[in-house]
Formats: structure tokens, sequence, C-alpha cells
């Protein structure tokens, strides 16, 4: 998908950096809820989203327009200041109790496919079979069915459709429960558009490929990439997980790379969704917490993957995680991606109601990720599953089927929310060393043996009395112990390796970290509380500095990671 990954369906602005509130005030709190026009109960209007420049297409599976599940879409045009307008609703031609329509939504090269898993076609042959993908195009300002994707080779109960891409004139189309290589295994069946004709062109599995690793849940693309999910593959333990990198050359589509997360482990479902635009992958593990010894239980994290050119080839480079998780938080349940900017769903977080649901805004800066904005509903209700999926076009989307109305109080109608995406930098970070490593920038301090260069990520609510904050030192040398210093003041000190960036000002607070774990990270939850034990008068409304300075194990000489600048609204 161009925009976003639509994963299996199962706060404030962040304190980071820079000008705060004056900033964002600047872009403004505008979000908008929108449900369709003839919302019902149990639509579960915005199970699915997905965007391309002012186009949205939002899915509702369970509308019952002509019998129960008969399904339906619906096309929503967004301004980039985030609002968001109703145009037309989609339904299939000759509409069936059962179809499911809308279960996936994609957009991409001015079209839209929707996935009926239910439908039941009947094949020139006569012959019966559940499941298609339905394409439609503008015509004459309205938009029209204009055909139905399936292949022979293909079996009831394969979920044809389950990941959908639109690209460059090809559509790939995952089913993750196909049984061709393997029991469940799954597969991606691409098509491509001749005139305007699609035929089918090929069918991929990966080599590996093992029972119930449902390749081809969830498909990201970009041009002539794409990103394959299959959350169930075992490598790195039970239903871990795995991402497949594809490409094409000329007409032809190869798997060429498997990704999966150096922190796998047991029902991560690491793939559950993906993302891709230009260089950068997003994927989602919805249940896995094990870069973090305190995360809570299904915590969840979404992985950063970037294209090595001189390697040829993809490479982790972070794992985002919220500032504010809580048990069975499911982030990473749906991500997007367009450019410097990821949005990550959290369907299940409970922000004082159950499952109430957030998204988390994190932008790029000097190839490291801060979170920029935490988001819940503009009227949070308890199961509303807000961030079950999300999107980014011209305003970021966000779906919420669980809402009901606030009307009669009808369940589940569902209902997407819409705002404009962060464009002002005010976020902050300093005393970097820049140098190329293969290409790939690496920001922190000197080169420490780890042979990495330390850097310090935020990630928090704008509010000092949520006590959210949590920063994470990442490229350390593994046992390395570590002191976080805070200060009022940015002054540059040369000391042994490293540079010390902080000045003691008005109220300098220095507390010992605990050690580097073997992956290079320390990570400090609720900082606000164990500073405010220690110096309360450096939180007097004024800008903090923060650094790590650590004691490399190895080499016995201190060095440090890059400095981060926090403010906070209250």
């Amino acid at each position: 998908m161009n925009e976003t990954g639509q994963g299996s369906k199962v706060g404030r602005q962040a304190l980071i950096g820079g000008v705060l509130m004056g900033t964002l005030a600047a872009t403004g709190w505008s979000q908008t809820q929108l449900s369709a026009p003839d919302a019902d109960r149990n639509d579960w209007f915005g199970f699915d989203v997905a965007a391309e420049g002012d186009l949205a297409v939002v899915g509702s599976w369970r509308d019952s327009d002509a019998g129960g599940n008969t399904g339906s879409a619906h096309v929503v045009s967004l301004t980039g200041a985030g609002g968001a307008t109703y145009v037309q609703k989609l339904v299939l031609q000759d509409p069936k109790a059962g179809d499911l329509t809308g279960m996936r939504v994609e957009t991409g090269d001015g079209l839209i496919a929707l996935s009926a898993p239910g439908r039941l076609m009947t094949r020139e042959d006569g012959s019966q079979i559940n499941g298609t993908v339905v394409i439609f195009e503008e015509i004459d300002g309205n938009w029209q069915q204009v055909a139905e994707l399936d292949h022979p080779s293909r079996s009831a109960g394969d979920l044809f459709g389950q990941g959908v891409s639109i690209q460059d004139g090809y559509i790939l189309i995952g089913a993750p429960r196909d049984d061709e290589f393997a029991a469940d295994g799954g597969a991606v069946y691409v098509f491509v558009q001749n005139g305007g004709t699609w035929t089918f062109s090929q069918k991929l599995a990966p080599s590996d490929i093992g029972p119930h690793d449902f390749f081809g849940h969830d498909i990201g693309g970009d041009s002539d990439r794409a990103m394959v999910g299959a959350y169930n593959d075992d490598d790195q333990g039970v239903n871990a997980g795995a991402v497949y990198a594809l490409s094409r050359t000329d007409t032809t589509w190869s798997i060429d790379q498997k990704l999966v997360s150096s922190e796998g482990s047991h029902f991560d479902f690491f793939g559950t969704s993906v993302a891709l635009d230009q260089d950068v992958a997003v994927v989602g593990a919805p249940q896995g917490e094990n870069s973090d010894p305190n995360a809570l239980l299904n915590e969840g994290a979404a992985i950063v993957f970037q294209w090595n050119p001189m390697q040829g080839n993809w490479q982790e480079t972070y794992t985002l995680r919220p500032g504010d998780p809580t048990k069975e938080h499911r982030f990473g349940i749906d991500v997007a991606v367009r450019g410097d900017t990821v949005v990550v769903g959290s369907s299940q977080a409970d922000h004082g109601l159950i499952n109430s649901g957030a998204v988390h805004v994190f932008q790029a800066h000097r190839q490291d990720w801060f979170e920029m904005e935490r988001r819940t509903s503009t009227a949070p209700q308890a199961l509303n599953y807000f961030g079950l999926s999300v999107a980014i076009g011209d305003s970021i989307v966000v779906g919420a089927p669980g809402v009901n109305a606030r009307e009669g109080n009808v369940p589940g109608i569902g209902a997407i929310e819409t705002f404009p995406i962060v464009v002002d930098r005010w976020l902050t970070s300093f005393c970097q060393v820049t140098e190329f490593d293969e290409l790939l920038i690496a920001i922190g301090g000197a080169l420490n043996s780890a042979g990495q260069q330390g850097r310090l990520l935020a990630a928090g609510s704008s509010s000092r009395s949520r006590d959210d904050l949590t920063l994470r030192a990442v490229g350390l040398p593994p046992g390395a112990v570590g002191m976080l210093i805070m200060g009022s003041r940015h002054r540059r000190t040369d000391v042994e390796d490293g540079a010390s960036c902080i000045g003691t000002g008005g109220g300098n607070v220095v507390f010992l970290a605990q050690g580097a774990d073997d992956r290079g990270r320390i990570i400090e939850r609720n900082v606000f509380s164990r500073m405010s034990a220690i110096n309360e008068g450096v939180f007097a409304g004024q800008r903090i500095f923060t650094q790590l300075a650590y004691r490399d194990p190895v080499t016995g000489n201190f060095n440090f990671t890059s400095g981060v600048r926090l403010e906070h609204a209250q």
C-alpha cells in the first residue's frame, strides 16, 4: 500500500523537544470526527482506512443494507487542515448478505480496491468460490466498479484480498491462508493493468514458507517495492512473525529479503501491519515488548527499517514504542508512513476507558525518531478501538469502528477522525557527531567500543503531571553504566572520548541510570517523578537539556550520547 498497511484488526501532544505549545498552536488542534450518513447499528465504519492525497476510503464490512454483513466502503475527501467531507458510498454490483465488502480497502494510481472475502463468485466454467477484490474507478465524477479479480489456483477460505497494494499499474493481493506452498502458508497474487483490463501476472511465496505462516496477511508497497507480512512465522519463536521484501525488475516481482525484529520473540506477531514509503518501511508487532524489561504485557512495538543503497538491502534502524503504554495496548496494530512521518495505532489503549484507543505520531530527525503527538478520540468511549486502522494522505486518518452514535446511543456505527500532519519542527536535538557509515548517517557521540555512536530519544505527553516521559539511550556498549544529566543550558565541553553539552544553569540534575542491556540500550520510564525527587527547581517552566554520559566498559573512557531539548506544558 502506498501510505499504510492495515494489519489484522483483532493524550495530547508529545513532550519532546523544541517549541512546544506555541508551535503546536500554529498547526492547530483541529480534529474532525465523521460517520457515514446512513450509519446503522454495528456497521463498523472505520474498520479499515486508506488514503492518497485528498482521497480517503473507509471500510464498513458489517454494513447490512442487503442483508447481514453485506459490507460497503465510503469515499471521503480530505483537506490538509484536518477536515473531511463525505463523498460517496461504494457497494458491489448485486450486493448480497455475507459479502463482507470493505474488510480491506486500498487506494492508489487513482483507483480504489475493496476486498470482499465472503463474496460468492461464479466463474466462467460454472464453478463457484468465495472471495474477490473489486476495483473502482472514478468516471465522470462518480466512482464505479470496473473489475473483479480472481485466479483459478486459489481455493475457498484462503482469504484472498486480506492484503492489497496498488502501485504503478500493478495490484498485489495477499491470500494468507493459501495452501499451494504450505497449509495456510499464504501467497501473493500479482495482477497487471493492460489498457483497461487487469490480467494475472504471477504468484509468489517465499522458499522457506511454513504451515500457518500467513504470508500475505498485509502488504505495503511503493513504486517497484513491497513489504509482505507473515505474522505467524516461527523463526524467532512461536508466531514471532516476519516480513518479506519484494522488488520488481521490468515486469517480474521477486522476493529479495526476509526481515525479522532483532528483539523478536514468541507471539510478537511482527508483520501484523506493514507500511512502505520510498526508503523507509515500518512493521507493527502489536504484542512485542522485548526491548524494555519494564514494558507491560502486549504493549506493542513498531520497527523501522531503512534501505541501504550501498549494501542493497533493508536494515533495522529503530524500534518505536509509546511513552504512555498500558497493558494490552496493542501499539502497532496498524501503521502508516509518509516521508518523515509515521503513525502508529494503539486500538486497545485504555486512557480512562477500556479499549478507547489512541494514535501516536512520530517524526524523523537526523536519523532518529521522536514521538511528536499522541491523540485520542474527540469523544472517547469504551470499546471505540480508535487507532485500529490508520492512514496518511493530505491529513492523518484514524478509524474507530466501535464508536456509538451520540444520539440514541446506537452501538458500533463507527467513525473516522482526521487531523493535520505536524509540519513544524518543534523537536530539537543537539551535541551530534555526524559520520557516514555505509551511507547511513549515525548521530551521537564519538565512536564507542561497540562501533556505534550513542543516541538519546524521548517519548511522552506534553503534561508533566502525567509523568510519562520515557528516555531511551541506544547504541551504547553492552554493560555501559550511565548518568542522566539535565540542565537549563546548552554548553559544549570536550571530555575524553566525547563531549558534555549540558550547562549547569539554574539547577543541574544528575542521577544514576541502570547499565546498558546486551543490546546497548538504557531505558528510563516515568522520568519526571525521579527528577522531581532530586531537584524540583529544574522544572520551573524552563527548557531542559538532557544527555546521557556513560563509561565505556571496554575503553574505560567517558562518552556521551546526543542531547535532546525538552519542554513541558505544565
